[in-house]
């Protein structure tokens, strides 16, 4: 079995240190994201995030790499793990469960990001962009199982937007909603996951459960 995670929103919450790298990104071309406008669209790709506000698609890609600059520098500022979920992901690891992050971030930043807040031992794999295709793409998710070898029917994707949930379901793993991220109930329940999650510890169960079925 495995257990695949989103990051923004499911393992970490950081909508305000994201906010301000895109608006200093963005400030040259006199435009800027506020956070109601942002937080709906916190886990897509970055390209069409920025694309948004510049209207061109060939500056936004050029953009991207100038974002992953500022965001590098700024990414540990204000950012935290959610209550719970390292304990959780210690609890898995000590249960042998492989576990892996499924990320719209690039994949090296991702990395670097998760070794920084000290959880990148928790994780046997890491897969974002520039490792697969990404999301609602199930290959990311299929990248995973095959490097983890398992099926992907033996896996469970937990996630906080849409997209997570559709990654999973096109790639045949369970799907388990989390509603302490960036989308609401109604939001999360239009993609139809198998299960939706109002804790942690709700989360905790519902895994353990499908673990040992």
């Amino acid at each position: 079995m495995i257990v695949l995670f989103d990051l923004d929103g499911t393992i970490v919450d950081q909508p305000a240190t994201i906010l301000r790298c895109l608006n200093i990104l963005l400030k040259k071309y006199n435009a800027s994201y506020s956070m109601d406008e942002l937080r709906p669209l916190i886990g897509k790709p970055l390209e069409g995030i920025i694309k948004r506000k510049v209207g061109s698609e060939k500056l936004a890609k050029q953009l991207r790499m100038e974002y992953r600059e500022i965001y590098v520098k700024n990414y540990l500022d204000g950012t935290k793990i959610h209550d719970g979920v390292e304990e959780l992901l210690m609890e898995l690891r000590k249960r042998k469960i492989k576990t892996g992050i499924i990320t719209s971030k690039f994949g090296d930043v991702a990395r670097s990001f998760l070794k920084d807040l000290k959880i990148a031992h928790l994780f046997d794999i890491v897969v974002g962009e520039g490792d697969a295709e990404m999301k609602p793409s199930p290959g990311s998710v299929i990248h995973a199982c095959k490097t983890l070898k398992e099926k992907p029917e033996n896996c469970i994707m937990v996630g906080d937007s849409e997209d997570d949930i559709i990654v999973g379901k096109n790639a045949g793993a369970k799907t388990i909603a989390v509603l302490w991220g960036y989308r609401n109930r109604k939001q999360l329940e239009s993609a139809n996951p198998d299960y939706a999650v109002e804790s942690v510890h709700e989360l905790r169960n519902i895994l353990l459960e499908l673990i040992q079925s």
